[in-house]
């Protein structure tokens, strides 16, 4: 019975002496509110340190952890992690509650303060207060971390050097004093009006401080640029003579230039003149390109083929040369050129006919009417089926006489051109005898001319025609 007792007294003891190294943490079989706080900065805190709520003791501290900033760029601040525990008699917190590490003594303690928000929405067991929901706050101890053994010295040599430059000074420095005095009303003022809303001094050092971080993250590149910069104005400096120089003959220099270009006044009205008259080819221009791209097309296959003349030509020009040193080549050139000048003076009276009247066209088709049928290959009356019923000077007379008929209209020169085709469009005036050309313009109009398929084809293919292989249009 002793053996049990003591037993039992021993295990007692053992618990006991377990429950007095643990309390820190917690008791074992206690119920707990776990959370997870985000805080910028841990201060001093550290494991089984309290946490308040309005100033009452409701948990502790688990756990610190430091977070290092992510990413090569540091997307995210460096920050601290808190493992809490609170009592489980204390309501679940809304999710905007806010906090804060404060001192707990002077001698650099701390605690976690919590401050429950409004929201209906709580956080549940083990959920997380997010940095954004700290406050920040200057303690007592950060004013005093600012006095380490650094400051303190390059402070006392401050002083002592401002205690230096003051001696001697008493009466200048009274004298600052009060000129201080008459600036109290006038700094009053300003300071006054810099506090009102409507100067937005808040918002203006909230710029500030955007603009001097957004500084600080380029601030290598800022630096070679102001450093470029002063080697830029060093090479200005070093060249100020020449500089100069050039500053003084600039004026002479630009009213040369204006004077110039008051001469080139007319010379550019011309040349805009010149370009308006141009203007109206410009527009032909497209159809020209296409033209000569038909031209080149058409001339490059002959253009490949000129390596075979090559060898017939030699032979040809060798006797090109020896008929060039016969005797009779001379006169035979001449009345080759003679024949070739009638010819022009020819081709000069029927190309515009031509062009314009189709005068060889008609002529060939009368002529194949008029030698057709029976004794020919045309299509019209054969001159075979003609009855001479009248010889002499009467009507429809077939023979010449001395005296034409009183109502003959004859045109032995009928104008062909580009302003009337008088042959088959003179008009017939009566018992009146024309033996000329009819007064005033006669009509362009003639009877269009078709040839057959087969010679155009062949004309195609010759090169004769306007119109390149496989780009032919009917008429």
């Amino acid at each position: 019975m002793h053996a049990i007792a003591g037993t039992l007294g021993a295990l007692v003891l053992l618990a006991a002496l377990y429950v007095s190294f643990t309390a820190n943490d917690g008791l074992p079989t206690a119920r707990t509110y776990d959370l997870t706080v985000e805080v910028p900065d841990a201060n001093r805190m550290i494991k089984n340190n309290q946490v308040r709520i309005g100033g009452v003791r409701v948990g502790q501290v688990l756990d610190v952890r430091a977070i290092p900033p992510r990413g090569d760029a540091g997307s995210a601040r460096p920050h601290a992690l808190l493992k809490v525990a609170l009592d489980r008699d204390v309501d679940r917190l809304p999710t905007d509650t806010r906090f804060r590490i404060r001192p707990a003594s002077v001698l650099g303690a701390t605690y976690l303060d919590l401050v429950p928000g409004r929201s209906r929405r709580t956080v549940p067991p083990g959920g997380r207060l997010r940095l954004a929901q700290a406050d920040d706050g200057v303690e007592m101890t950060d004013l005093l971390d600012l006095f380490d053994p650094a400051t303190a010295r390059s402070l006392q040599t401050g002083i002592t050097e401002l205690g230096g430059g003051l001696a001697g000074r008493g009466a200048g420095l009274g004298r600052t004093v009060s000129d201080l005095a008459t600036l109290a009303t006038p700094m009053r003022q300003l300071l006054a009006t810099v506090s009102r809303p409507e100067t937005r001094l808040a918002g203006f050092i909230d710029g500030y401080a955007r603009t001097v971080a957004a500084l600080a993250r380029v601030d290598g590149a800022l630096g070679r640029f102001i450093d470029g910069g002063a080697r830029t104005l060093e090479t200005l400096a070093a060249s100020r003579g020449d500089i100069g120089r050039t500053i003084t003959r600039f004026p002479a220099a630009a009213a040369s230039a204006t004077t110039a270009f008051q001469r080139l006044g007319p010379a550019l009205g011309d040349l805009a003149a010149l370009s308006r008259e141009l203007r109206p080819a410009a527009d032909l221009l497209p159809d020209a390109l296409v033209a000569t791209r038909r031209v080149f097309r058409a001339g490059v296959p002959t253009a490949r083929r000129l390596p075979e003349l090559t060898g017939p030509l030699v032979p040809a020009l060798e006797e090109l040369r020896r008929f060039s040193v016969l005797p009779q080549t001379d006169g035979t050139l001449r009345k080759l050129e003679e024949l070739g000048g009638g010819t022009a003076t020819l081709l000069e009276r029927l190309l515009p006919a031509q062009v314009h009247c189709n005068v060889v066209g008609l002529w060939a088709q009368n002529f194949s009417e008029t030698f057709g049928g029976t004794s020919g290959t045309g299509v019209g009356p054969s001159s075979a089926m003609a009855v001479v019923k009248h010889l002499g000077n009467t009507p429809l007379e077939m023979v010449q006489n001395a005296e034409p008929l009183p109502n003959l209209h004859v045109n032995y020169l009928p104008n062909m051109n580009e302003r009337e085709c008088e042959s088959g469009n003179e008009p017939y005036a009566g018992t009146t005898r024309l033996l000329s050309n009819p007064a005033g313009l006669q009509s362009r109009s003639t009877v269009r001319t078709r040839w057959s398929a087969e010679p155009r084809r062949l004309a195609t293919q010759a090169g004769l025609t306007d119109t390149p292989p496989g780009e032919e249009r009917g008429r």
